[in-house]
């Protein structure tokens, strides 16, 4: 792992850790149709409601994303040699 797949992997943690303690909210109250209302983005020990709940499929897809976009930035900057096939590593020697 080179010096620019070990940043976008910390941002990314970084990100995810920032994005659970301030997760999405929604007001169950309200959502008694098939839509919710959105409370927006609170602090985990805040309570934005008397009826509110962390909107974890939302704060879960989110985190996804973050994961995946990591995983592709990781997978961009890679460097030529930590690919899985170098070429005359099997058993090829002189």
């Amino acid at each position: 792992m080179n010096g620019k797949q070990k940043a976008i992997l910390a941002i990314g943690l970084v990100i995810i850790i920032i994005m659970v303690l301030i997760p999405p909210w929604y007001d169950y109250q309200k959502s008694s149709d098939t839509k919710k209302h959105s409370l927006g983005y609170h602090f985990i020990n805040s309570d934005p409601g008397r009826y509110a709940l962390i909107d974890f499929w939302r704060l879960t897809g989110s985190a996804i994303v973050v994961a995946a976009l990591a995983a592709l930035g990781m997978l961009i900057w890679r460097t030529r040699d930590e690919g899985i096939h170098k070429l005359g590593s099997v058993g090829n020697k002189g």
